[in-house]
């Protein structure tokens, strides 16, 4: 049976990628941005979802063959 491709993998690698550049600059970037409650928001909230996407690609995709 052909397995079929669906980008997970790609995007999970993707997000670990970014998720790490966010968390790394999210305090430098609240420091000096101290006034932009709606960058704080969005900060926080792609922090949150970051952790969650890749954890859930993590327990949703097969591992080793």
């Amino acid at each position: 049976m052909a397995v079929r491709r669906t980008g997970l993998t790609t995007i999970r690698d993707l997000a670990f990628k970014l998720c790490r550049l966010i968390a790394a600059f999210t305090p430098i970037i609240k420091r000096v941005y101290p006034d932009s409650t709606a960058l704080h928001t969005a900060l926080d909230t792609v922090n949150a979802a970051c952790a969650v996407l890749v954890a859930e690609a993590d327990a949703t995709l097969p591992i080793g063959d």
